[in-house]
């Protein structure tokens, strides 16, 4: 866990200008579309929604229907923003505030409910604030004037049925007064006896019932036909949103309508048999039950179809009330007619009395009654408040709402970051090389890391000079290291390659070797690297014989050898003769002599030779020597290159001593120094297999971090 949070450390300080650049990129982004994004300003208009009192509703003709607030209020709400009262705010725009051509008035004209209250805000946005402050106005405006129309069209209608009423109900009053006066006058006024006043007062009450029923009956039906208004109203709001248009809606009200006329008709025949009546009543429930269940459907959570649907329901219980009064009006006019039959044994002139009698004050109180509710009718539609009442106007926006800086900056800066953030997982899973210890370590468990060098700028340590800049504790951890891997049999040769040209071997072979005299070795550096020699450069030794020049026999090797400025540290040269095919002369029983002498004249003798994975020269000498050091360079050899080096470095039977994980980068690096202690490889017996003596049977690895 620990070394995977240090990986996760490592790949993000590698890649964190990546991530700074995108997150900047992102919040420069975010201001350059903050500044090219139009202003947009919002205005807020405000209204009350009030619903009407249960008593005003059961004085109205509704006296069936009755509206819950939440209902009323959301139908308004969907008024508000439905297509065909848009039409009506831009034709109001264009009329009365010479406002043309709004663009997009259903998005940026919003109704929102303020919950638990009476209240609807209603937001409208714009380039220009004074349009914003106008179509708010415009739309508070156009929904109180629209709603109040509806209100004095259905209070004109409601005051138009009974006034007529009124003047039919004075006139039959008139007349049967006039009837009566007449009567009396040519035939003055007779006295009755107890049988004739109680077949006239029976008369009279079956008469007056008769009326009382007529009048319910006629209200009756006068609340089906405002509560058909009504309906045809949310039909057609909601044939904008498609429920109209819904066949399978169609079907379901054909069938009601035709099992509602079946009910009327069976509810007149079988007055006294209920029993009769009720399948059909059963069946008029489900059909109603489905079509308001279809209805949902189509126009789920719409205020305007609940309103539909108690309408629906209200019509229904208009119409079964207009049969039972039709019911009730025809047994009283039985009754009625029974009567009168029985009043024909009663003398001529007594019948005409109490008939016209009758008839007067039936007509005088049917008018006094109508008289009655024509004025309450009128005085509620006078005391009832208006349905939309403005409780606060649009002032001229000074802010405008979009676009907004800081959220766009922010948005920007955490696109930007996840953006660049995928950009370095992508990387990171595209780059194959190997950046970390940890890495190294998983690619290659059984071969030791000897010694972890920075990357060191042009300067830093030169081999010139004594060693004592950057990098040289690295490289004295790299020699230590090393000794402790050899520390049953002291080391006397070692090879050092890589498996690519220009991952270091050369400069590590130098610095080894400068490093192992400064503890007072004896030592030869031999360059190998008979294609590609650059020893005699890094120690300023010029163009002077080296080791091809001995094997060839043109120079002695006293006068091929090199002493720098180290002291105890030689240098052997590649020569100036190169051969066309150095493994072949590296395989030479000339070059084993040569060999034999140098491990003779000194302790250490290092071989520096050419890239293991290209040229085979490495593993010839390798298997000569005690064994191989393999140069690693960080962020640059790629997994399969090491993969196939380490491979032919098993194939060819040579003891791999260890990596040095060169121009390791301050990003992969996370402390200074640290030891520990990593299992040690087995030892060689000449069968390939990498090795190392114990201690413990372990090895000890130690190295070098900034």
């Amino acid at each position: 866990m620990e070394e995977s949070q240090r990986d996760t450390i490592s790949i993000v300080r590698r890649r964190a200008w990546i991530v700074v650049v995108g997150t900047l990129a992102g919040v420069v982004l975010a201001l350059i579309l903050t500044r090219l994004t139009p202003r947009t300003y919002e205005a807020r208009g405000e209204i009350a929604i009030k619903t009407p009192t249960a008593e005003a509703q059961a004085n109205s003709l509704l006296t069936s229907l009755q509206i819950s607030p939440d209902t009323f209020k959301r139908t308004q709400l969907t008024l508000i923003t439905n297509p065909w009262m848009l039409s009506r705010i831009e034709h109001n725009l264009a009329q009365r505030d010479g406002i043309f051509g709004v663009k997009d008035l259903s998005r940026n004209l919003i109704a929102e409910d303020i919950p638990d209250t009476e209240l609807i805000d209603i937001y409208a946005r714009d380039h220009n604030p004074r349009t914003a402050q106008v179509i708010a106005n415009e739309t508070v405006t156009t929904f109180r004037e629209y709603l109040s129309q509806v209100d004095a069209d259905a209070a004109r209608g409601a005051l138009s049925t009974m006034q007529n009423r009124v003047e039919q109900a004075r006139a039959a009053m008139e007349q049967s007064s006039e009837k009566l006066a007449a009567f009396e006058t040519k035939f003055g006024i007779l006295d009755l006896d107890k049988q004739t006043d109680a077949n006239v007062t029976a008369i009279a009450n079956s008469e007056q019932a008769a009326a009382q029923a007529q009048q319910d009956l006629d209200a009756a039906q006068a609340s089906i036909t405002a509560v058909q208004r009504q309906l045809n109203q949310q039909n057609r709001l909601l044939k904008t949103n498609g429920v109209r248009s819904n066949s399978l809606i169609d079907a379901i009200r054909a069938q009601l309508a035709d099992q509602q006329n079946q009910l009327r008709l069976a509810q007149e025949t079988y007055v006294d048999n209920p029993d009769a009546i009720a399948p059909i009543q059963a069946r008029v429930s489900d059909l109603r039950k489905q079509l308001q269940a279809e209805i949902a459907k189509v126009a789920a959570g719409s205020g305007s179809v609940e309103m539909q649907e108690q309408l629906l329901i209200a019509l229904s219980d208009a119409q079964r009330q207009a049969l039972a009064l039709q019911s009730r009006y025809n047994t009283v006019r039985d009754q009625l007619a029974q009567q009168i039959q029985n009043r024909g044994k009663l003398p001529y002139l007594q019948q005409q009395i109490s008939q016209l009698t009758q008839n007067a004050a039936v007509d005088r109180d049917l008018y006094q009654k109508t008289l009655g509710s024509f004025e309450q009718i009128d005085m509620d539609r006078l005391s009832q408040p208006s349905v939309v009442q403005v409780t606060g106007l649009a002032t001229l926006p000074t802010a405008p709402v979009l676009p907004k800086p800081m959220a766009n900056i922010l948005l920007g800066a955490a696109l930007g970051f996840i953006l660049a953030l995928s950009l370095v997982v992508l990387m990171e899973r595209m780059d194959q090389s190997v950046h970390s210890e940890a890495e190294l370590r998983k690619l290659a468990p059984d071969v030791p890391i000897l010694g972890v060098i920075p990357q060191l700028q042009p300067g830093d340590l030169t081999l010139t000079d004594n060693a004592s800049g950057p990098g040289s504790g690295a490289y004295r951890m790299l020699w230590s290291n090393l000794g402790f891997v050899t520390i049953d049999e002291p080391i006397h040769s070692v090879v050092v390659t890589s498996a690519l040209q220009g991952e270091g071997k050369s400069q590590t072979s130098a610095h080894l070797a400068r490093t192992a005299a400064e503890d007072g070795k004896k030592v030869i550096l031999v360059d190998c690297d008979l294609r590609r020699p650059s020893q005699h450069k890094l120690f300023g030794a010029g163009d002077r014989p080296g080791i091809t020049d001995v094997a060839s026999g043109r120079a002695a090797l006293d006068d091929a050898l090199f002493p720098t400025t180290q002291p105890g540290l030689t240098l052997l040269p590649a020569g100036q003769a190169l051969p066309l095919n150095p493994a072949t002369l590296l395989r030479s029983a000339r070059i084993a002599q040569i060999r034999q002498e140098l491990l003779e004249r000194a302790d250490l003798v290092i071989f520096d030779t050419p890239p293991g994975l290209m040229l085979p020269d490495a593993l010839v000498l390798g298997a000569q020597s005690q064994g191989l050091i393999q140069v690693i360079e960080s962020g640059r050899t790629r997994r399969e290159c090491i993969l196939h080096a380490l491979e032919s470095i098993q194939r060819a039977r040579v003891t791999h001593l260890g990596i040095v994980f060169n121009r390791v980068r301050r990003a992969d690096r996370h402390g200074y120094y640290y030891y520990e202690y990593n299992q040690r490889p087995q030892s060689s017996n000449g069968n390939g297999k990498t090795g190392a003596s114990s201690t413990n049977g372990k090895t000890l690895s130690g190295s070098h971090h900034h």
